[in-house]
């Protein structure tokens, strides 16, 4: 898993290895769930910390769980929570 996030993400190698993939994992995913779906409606401010824009930070976070199509309602936000 931190193989292919180091990958799809271009983050680099220096990512921290917890030891413990499924953990990291969620940890993740939960991240990335929340930056693109939390209700923050701050969208205005989204370039002033993230170079790519919310489709392509979602494109990258629906490779990230094997989906075609994410579901960025706040239903899918909540299942994705479990």
């Amino acid at each position: 898993m931190r193989d292919r996030l180091i990958g799809d993400l271009g983050v680099v190698g220096s990512w921290p290895n917890w030891g413990d993939e499924a953990e990291q994992a969620r940890a993740v995913d939960a991240a990335m769930n929340n930056l693109l779906c939390y209700p923050h409606n701050r969208w205005d401010r989204w370039r002033n910390h993230i170079s790519p824009g919310p489709p392509d930070v979602a494109r990258v976070y629906a490779r990230w769980r094997s989906e075609n199509d994410l579901d960025t309602s706040a239903r899918g936000y909540f299942d994705r929570l479990t």
